[in-house]
């Protein structure tokens, strides 16, 4: 029987669905920033960044530095949250970004109609395609990362723990999270 860190190890790492506006910062970071929200490999979370164009409907926006920074946190939370340190090291040997098989936190976008940001999951088949949806109202990133850890009320205690342990990141996008 083959393990985790084995299966990995065979197979090629290949980025053909990193956006070609992928920044150094966000590779730094281990944010990818992908071309579309149907790419081949299972980002533990990505970024949509692609120009307006007949072909993608779905077109998003580059992120700031402060918005990247505060993705990889996003990210930095639910890789200590969930993995060991093992898998941690095993993501970290075969790609740039986390990636996981087993993953479903989010793939996000920034609106190009008015910066508000979206999320959804990999795994949705009906429902939005996006949450939230073109006609409701702009949200901040921040506002969107505290909904993806939201079940039935508030955000997740742990996000919150995550969130004030790293104010440094967070401290500007307060408004609208319900902090």
């Amino acid at each position: 029987m083959m393990n985790v860190a084995e299966d990995y190890r065979r197979r090629q790492y290949d980025p053909e669905d990193i956006s070609p506006q992928q920044t150094e910062l966000a590779t730094s970071l281990r944010v990818p920033f992908v071309t579309n929200e149907y790419h081949r490999w299972n980002y533990v979370c990505s970024v949509v960044v692609v120009e307006p164009n007949k072909w993608s409907p779905w077109a998003g926006l580059l992120p700031t530095d402060d918005e990247a920074r505060m993705i990889a946190s996003f990210i930095d939370e639910y890789r200590e949250h969930w993995y060991r340190d093992t898998f941690k090291a095993v993501m970290a040997e075969f790609a740039p970004y986390d990636i996981d098989g087993g993953a479903n936190l989010a793939i996000l976008r920034k609106r190009p109609e008015d910066g508000g940001w979206q999320y959804r999951k990999r795994t949705w088949e009906s429902g939005p395609h996006w949450w939230p949806d073109r006609e409701s109202e702009p949200l901040t990133l921040a506002a969107v990362l505290d909904r993806v850890h939201t079940i039935a009320g508030d955000p997740m205690r742990h996000w919150q723990e995550w969130k004030s342990a790293h104010s440094e990141v967070f401290s500007d996008a307060t408004e609208g999270t319900g902090q």
